[in-house]
Parts: structure tokens; sequence; C-alpha cells
């Protein structure tokens, strides 16, 4: 139920910083380098944290450190895929001027589902190329002025 989701938040949080992400293929608690994480199972358990080595400080750290390092080129490779993955499905779309276009434009209203909400606006007609990705429109409705590009327009279809 949406109405109580602060009951649950610290829960939610908890099982996702334990969780092991895809990109970095480390949890975050993991990559934090100044705690380890301390499960429910820690608490119970007893256990005896001043038997460590000497130098377990600097291991922790040196571990952290790798671990960060390790993270950084995880995120790389998963960036590299992706844009793979984007650039085999992507399809360059060029647009003329006298063209007619339908307008992405998420608007958000409070109160109301977005699911339910009008996301492309139109028709338009383009009337002046500004760039290979902005152009300015009109609208194809009577009594409508020129519109330039506004901000949140993402797609023309």
């Amino acid at each position: 139920e949406q109405r109580n989701w602060d009951t649950i938040l610290l829960f939610v949080t908890f099982a996702y910083n334990s969780a092991k992400q895809d990109t970095t293929r480390f949890s975050p608690f993991f990559l934090i380098p100044d705690r380890d994480i301390e499960t429910p199972l820690d608490v119970i358990l007893p256990h005896n944290t001043e038997n460590h080595d000497d130098n377990y400080e600097q291991q922790l750290i040196t571990r952290a450190e790798e671990a960060g390092q390790l993270a950084k080129l995880h995120i790389l490779d998963s960036q590299a895929a992706y844009k793979r993955q984007y650039d085999e499905r992507h399809r360059p779309v060029n647009y003329n001027v006298v063209d007619l276009v339908w307008v992405f434009s998420p608007v958000r209203k409070v109160g109301l589902s977005k699911k339910l909400l009008r996301r492309y606006f139109g028709p338009y007609r383009i009337t002046r190329r500004l760039s290979d990705v902005t152009y300015e429109v009109q609208s194809m409705e009577v009594n409508s002025r020129r519109q330039s590009p506004r901000p949140g327009v993402e797609t023309l279809l």
C-alpha cells in the first residue's frame, strides 16, 4: 500500500544497501570504507572484535581502496555494454522544415496518475532547425503562436 511506505523504508534501504549491484558488482555497504555492514545476526550472535590483527584497520582500508578501484572498472565495463546495446537499437532521425511532428513533453500534475496523463502534444510544424536535436515548432491549431523549444521537451515523433 502506498500510504504506509515510510514504515518499511528502513527495511527497503537496508536490503538495497546490502544487495550486490549489477553495475559495480559490490554492495553499497561493501564500498563504504569506514564501516562494515552489521546484520541482525551480528547483533544476535556474540563475536569478539578485539582479537583482530594489529594491522586490521590498514587491511580494511586497503581492501576498501581496492574494491573502489575495481568498482570503477566494473562501472566503465557496464557503461560500455550499455552504449553498445543502445547503439545497436538506435536509429538516427532527421527532421526537415515543414515536417509535422508530435512533441513529447512529460507534464506532471500533482494528484493525478502519470500513467493516464497526456505525454504527446501536437501536431506541430517544424519552422526552423536550430541544431541536430533542437527545432523550433509551431502549433497547427488556429490562433496559436510560434513556440520555441520548451524545457522538458525530449522527443519529436
